[in-house]
């Protein structure tokens, strides 16, 4: 599987909120770090259950993942999402979104390892967010 391929295959992953599809695409000892400030999740059991309480309460979710490029073994590509998610919104925050205020962007980049065959070795994750907006890329993002 090339870079743009395994790309293409999370991101359908987390339209599809497939925690089943996601970690298909790791290896069996993979280190995913979810955060740039969080310890790791190690290994596709907890890819699966990490990626299943991110995904689980996500709704219109607009996705995109900029062009990647790779070195080696190493890709990086940049994401951009947007999507309603008041219980992610309270976890951060402490309170509920606000009528009407419950959209949220979801700018980052991913900084990934990968094997020959193009199964994922480690994942990181970084990332910022804005609560209450939905706000598209800029122009000239992702290229």
């Amino acid at each position: 599987m090339d870079r743009t391929e395994w790309i293409d295959r999370y991101a359908a992953a987390w339209r599809d909120r497939s925690p089943e599809d996601v970690v298909d695409l790791f290896t069996p000892d993979a280190t995913y770090f979810f955060s740039p400030t969080a310890p790791p999740v190690v290994g596709r059991t907890a890819i699966a259950e990490h990626w299943k309480r991110a995904t689980d309460t996500h709704q219109d979710l607009t996705l995109a993942f900029g062009r990647p490029i790779s070195q080696d073994e190493r890709t990086m590509v940049e994401m951009w999402a947007t999507m309603r998610d008041p219980a992610w919104h309270e976890r951060r925050t402490g309170t509920a979104p606000k009528p009407g205020a419950d959209w949220m962007t979801f700018p980052g980049c991913l900084v990934l390892s990968f094997t020959p065959e193009g199964l994922c070795t480690r994942h990181w994750e970084y990332y910022t967010i804005v609560f209450g907006e939905k706000i598209g890329p800029p122009t000239g993002w992702g290229l």
